[in-house]
């Protein structure tokens, strides 16, 4: 998971300031972008016209922050990239897509991502990343949505300064893609994440077989 978007859009919703993102790390993935691979990224991305007016944002930079939970990505290599992210007040939403070389690479990745019983760890992370104001509500892996060839997802729920805020990830591999729209929301859990998981995986299935 991408912690980093996580603490970006809970540090921006709860008005507290972002913890910095460092270098990616000999943990992370190595990276051979193509201009073919970037562009198939951004195209499976969230746009503007894909949500309501009120939603502000669009491409960002990826997050390049280094692993988290002992997590190692070196085994693999990323060939494009691509992040949207949106706001409308307290409320976020984040959108990236990775491309590699090979199916076996995506699905590598994800499976090193999102192992059994990572929930309460990535959690953990992203409490202490926020700051000593914040506390873990809940931290879980629920049943995902028919999305990609393989799925996950997680609830997170942290509360700052008295104000809880639900993350909602959902992770998905699509032949050689990865995946993973995040939504937060203070109060109660952002609604149709599933529906634009299925815009991403949509616009995947023809540009990256």
């Amino acid at each position: 998971m991408k912690r980093v978007l996580l603490v970006s859009a809970l540090c921006a919703a709860a008005v507290l300031p972002a913890a910095a993102s460092g270098n990616s790390g000999p943990r992370a993935e190595k990276l051979a972008l193509t201009p073919a691979d970037t562009k198939a990224a951004k195209a499976a991305t969230l746009r503007s016209s894909d949500l309501t007016p009120a939603w502000k944002g669009g491409s960002a930079k990826p997050d390049s922050s280094p692993p988290d939970c002992n997590k190692n990505f070196s085994a693999f290599t990323i060939t494009g990239v691509a992040e949207a992210d949106f706001t409308q007040g307290g409320a976020a939403i984040t959108s990236t897509v990775q491309l590699f070389p090979t199916p076996r690479q995506a699905l590598g990745d994800f499976r090193v991502d999102t192992p059994v019983g990572i929930a309460r760890c990535e959690g953990e992370t992203l409490r202490a990343a926020v700051g000593a104001s914040a506390k873990l509500v809940f931290a879980r892996q629920v049943t995902p949505p028919k999305v990609g060839d393989h799925a996950a997802a997680y609830d997170f729920a942290v509360s700052v300064n008295g104000v809880e805020f639900y993350i909602d990830v959902i992770n998905f591999v699509r032949g050689r893609a990865y995946g993973s729209l995040v939504t937060l929301d203070p109060g109660a859990p952002l609604p149709g994440g599933t529906l634009l998981a299925k815009l991403m995986d949509r616009r995947l299935s023809p540009s990256i077989a």
